[in-house]
């Protein structure tokens, strides 16, 4: 009987993990399965264990890889795979006992043609174990959100063989990211997708394993130069690469910007700024970038969010109406705070008016007025400081409620009036879908909808 599953494990320098691996997939509740194990040249004994197992398993397959490369194993095995779905695991890792039970009866029952799980985070000793809520993005947003930020690894994901094959998808053989390449790739190619809100899979974190070991400032500019020119190149060739740019560019800035006190920070930035700029033709990135925030409570963190280099500088104002502007004393502290920093992008959020707007709601019209007036002041000085820099409204509003539709009226017509005032202002409003997210879920959605503008301009 032909296989169900074909599972993939790639195997270099692994001993010390190998056969609870093996086991954890070899006692799976779901049995109709072919184990591929993919032993490169190790210096330890994994070789040898990998033989051990398929003799004590008619179940287990053995693809040698000709060369030490995760990718390499995996397109070879893919190509040797018999099932009609293809899995993946990493041989430090573990499949929680009913993974394959789980995902094979999801993406059957569904006629989906992949199915995507959450995982465990564990110890070395797979002691401790945290659940990695790995598909939040996708529940709150859909899964172009996840794309952009969560976790690419392979090994939470299902697909139909024939996905694989149908489309001659490959790994690139790169040192580190092959996942960050294909993940995209492969759901853009997906028409039924599905999804197990539970996590199913072990993430074993090993300090020693190649995804956390410390690689070459060189060689990690040469594997990020060669993940670009993969993504772009491959989603182009399929006619589908415009349709997708704006979440690859931020998908790939995200994840570039990831460890990256592993190398020489400021030659870093640069090199990586320029290949993303060369490889998906955009004219800045939120490396190249200083942040000035003026809002409430959530311009900190969406300001340190946008800063995706930390040689530039961030700087905010939190919590302060513009009211406060007519203030002579007040104008000038806000002046000198402008004149002596760097600030490329400007984000102004008006939450923080709320207080003094419920302060003023009998005597509203003053209240708007005084701070039209101080909105005027705000922009001049901005005029004066950072005639160059990019505006950006983030357009907010307190939870749909009877209680708050008065003042909701009110930061409308704020919103209007600062458009009104300085007509190239880009105003990011929040989708009426999402208007009861949680302020986390908010400031991502934010976060990307600007990232998006600087990547557009």
């Amino acid at each position: 009987m032909e296989s169900e599953i074909s599972i993939i494990v790639p195997v270099y320098n692994a001993a010390p993990f190998l056969d609870e691996c093996i086991c954890s997939i070899l006692t799976q509740t779901f049995t109709n399965f072919e184990l591929i194990l993919c032993p490169g040249k190790s210096t330890d004994n994994s070789t040898e264990i990998c033989y051990a197992w398929a003799q004590k398993d008619s179940r287990i397959k053995i693809v040698n890889q000709d060369k030490n490369n995760c990718a390499y194993a995996r397109n070879k095995a893919i190509k040797n795979a018999r099932g009609k779905y293809i899995a993946f695991c990493d041989a430090d890792d573990a499949y929680c006992k009913d993974y394959l039970q789980k995902m094979y009866s999801m993406i059957e029952s569904s006629d989906s043609d992949i199915v995507e799980c959450m995982f465990y985070v564990a110890d070395e000793n797979m002691i401790k174990k945290e659940i990695y809520d790995s598909l939040s993005l996708n529940r709150e947003f859909g899964h172009d959100m996840e794309e952009r930020q969560g976790p690419p690894s392979i090994w939470k994901y299902m697909v139909k063989k024939s996905v694989w094959i149908n489309n001659n998808i490959l790994f690139p053989e790169i040192s580190k990211a092959s996942d960050l390449a294909v993940y995209s790739l492969v759901f853009s190619l997906c028409e039924r997708k599905s999804f197990l809100y539970e996590p199913l899979y072990v993430y074993r974190l090993v300090c020693s394993s190649l995804t956390h070991s410390g690689t070459s400032y060189e060689n990690a500019i040469m594997n990020a130069k060669n993940l670009c020119e993969f993504i772009t190149s491959e989603f182009k060739r399929r006619g589908i690469y415009e349709e997708h740019k704006m979440k690859l560019i931020s998908q790939i800035e995200h994840h570039l910007s990831l460890n990256v006190s592993e190398y020489g920070m400021k030659d870093y930035y640069t090199s990586v700024s320029l290949l993303i700029k060369k490889s998906y033709g955009v004219k800045y990135t939120l490396f190249d970038l200083s942040v000035f925030g003026w809002g409430g409570n959530d311009i900190q963190p969406l300001c340190a969010a946008l800063r995706k280099s930390r040689l530039k500088e961030i700087n905010y104002v939190e919590n302060t109406s513009m009211c406060q502007l007519n203030n002579s004393v007040i104008k000038q502290q806000f002046n000198n705070v402008l004149h002596r920093i760097s600030a490329d992008v400007i984000v102004i959020d008006l939450l923080s008016e709320v207080e003094l707007i419920r302060e003023n709601l009998n005597s509203v019209s003053e209240y708007i007025r005084a701070w039209a007036i101080g909105c005027n002041v705000f922009f001049s000085v901005l005029l004066k400081e950072h005639a160059d820099a990019y505006l950006i409204l983030v357009e907010k509003y307190l939870p749909d409620t009877n209680n708050n539709k008065s003042i909701n009226e009110i930061l409308e017509l704020m919103y209007d009036n600062i458009q009104s005032v300085n007509k190239l202002i880009k105003r990011v409003s929040l989708d009426t879908r999402y208007n009861s997210i949680s302020a986390e879920y908010e400031q991502i959605y934010f976060y990307e909808a600007i990232a998006d503008f600087v990547h557009s301009i």
